[in-house]
C-alpha cells in the first residue's frame, strides 16, 4: 500500500487531471481569468514553496513513520520525474477548456442582448450568466490550487523533506477532488438550468415568428 503511494504517485496526480475536462458542457471559463491564473501559479516565487510545505504540514498535521519516510526518499525523486510534465499538461488542458468556457458565457451574453434589442425579457438568462460565471469562478481559483500543489510536488527537494512531500501529496489529491466536484457541478447547472432555459427561449421564438406571420 505504501509502495503504491509513492510509485503509483504520476498515475494518481496526472490521469485524473484530464478526466476533468473530457465533457465540452463542463468547459466553460473567460480565457484571461483562467490561463493567467495557471501561468501566475507556474512562475510562482520558489522561495515561497518552503511557507506553503509547511502549512500544509501544519494544517494536516502530518506525520511518518520511520520505514516510510525512508521508502519516500529514496522513491520520490522518480516520482517527481513523473510528475512535472504534469504541470505543463495542466496549463495547456486549461487553455483548451478555458476557450470553451468562454465561448458558452459569450454566446449567453450575446442571446441575452439580443432579447432585450428585440423586446424580450431576458432575466432568465441574465440570471444563468450570473450564476454560471460564480461558479466558473470557484472552478478557477481551486484549479489554481490543485495547479500550485502539483507544481510543488514536482519541485520541493523531497529527500530533504519527505514529510512535507506526503502532505504536499494529500493536498494534491484533495485539491483534484474538489476540482473535479466544481466541473460536476458546472456540468449539471448547464444540463439542468441552462438547457432548459434556452429551450424555452427557442419555442418563445418560434411561436412569436408564428405569430407574426399570422398577422
Amino acid at each position: 500500500m505504501r509502495r503504491m503511494g509513492i510509485i503509483g504517485l504520476a498515475t494518481i496526480l496526472v490521469v485524473p487531471l484530464f478526466a476533468i475536462g473530457l465533457a465540452r458542457a463542463e468547459q466553460m471559463s473567460p480565457v484571461s481569468q483562467l490561463a493567467d491564473t495557471v501561468m501566475k501559479v507556474a512562475a510562482t516565487d520558489q522561495s515561497n514553496i518552503s511557507d506553503r510545505i509547511q502549512e500544509r504540514k501544519t494544517k494536516l498535521k502530518t506525520q511518518l513513520p520511520y520505514n516510510l519516510r525512508n521508502t519516500i526518499t529514496s522513491k520520490c525523486v522518480l516520482a517527481q520525474s513523473n510528475i512535472a510534465p504534469a504541470k505543463t499538461r495542466i496549463a495547456t488542458a486549461t487553455t483548451n477548456r478555458s476557450q470553451v468556457y468562454s465561448e458558452v458565457v459569450e454566446t449567453l451574453s450575446n442571446m441575452a442582448t439580443k432579447l432585450k434589442t428585440a423586446g424580450n425579457n431576458a432575466d432568465t438568462i441574465d440570471s444563468n450568466i450570473v450564476n454560471l460565471k460564480s461558479k466558473i469562478d470557484t472552478f478557477n481559483t481551486d484549479l489554481a490550487a490543485y495547479s500550485q500543489a502539483v507544481s510543488d510536488l514536482a519541485d520541493m527537494e523531497c529527500t530533504k523533506d519527505p514529510v512535507g512531500f506526503k502532505a504536499t501529496l494529500d493536498t494534491a489529491r484533495d485539491a483534484h477532488k474538489i476540482v473535479v466536484q466544481d466541473s460536476q457541478m458546472i456540468h449539471s447547472y448547464v444540463e439542468s438550468d441552462i438547457k432548459p432555459s434556452l429551450a424555452i427561449i427557442k419555442q418563445q421564438m418560434l411561436d412569436d415568428n408564428k405569430q407574426t406571420k399570422g398577422n
